[in-house]
């Protein structure tokens, strides 16, 4: 990503929006199961639903980095990416 890249990020597509989406999902499960007493069932879904989009946050981060034009940019600012997605993973 050079100085243009920057200034001028590509518009965000459904990919990206599907991700921001589903980052919401994991906080609003996460707040659910930490604030209520859920049965153990639901407390199960959520976090098979929980692991799921942690693949889909790695494979986001995983593509965007394959992708990016120079790797160390991408890192100047994906490294929060990454962060998030292994937080969502429970590493």
């Amino acid at each position: 990503m050079n100085e243009t890249d920057a200034k001028h990020p590509e518009p965000a597509g459904v990919f990206q929006i599907a991700v921001l989406i589903l980052s919401i999902v994991v906080l609003a499960a996460l707040v659910a199961d930490t604030a209520f007493k859920l049965p153990a069932e639901i407390s199960n879904v959520l976090k098979r639903i929980d692991t799921l989009i942690c693949v889909v946050l790695l494979a986001d981060f995983g593509i965007r980095f394959y992708k990016a034009k120079s790797k160390l940019a991408f890192l100047k600012w994906g490294w929060i990416d990454l962060i998030a997605a292994f937080e969502t993973c429970g590493f």
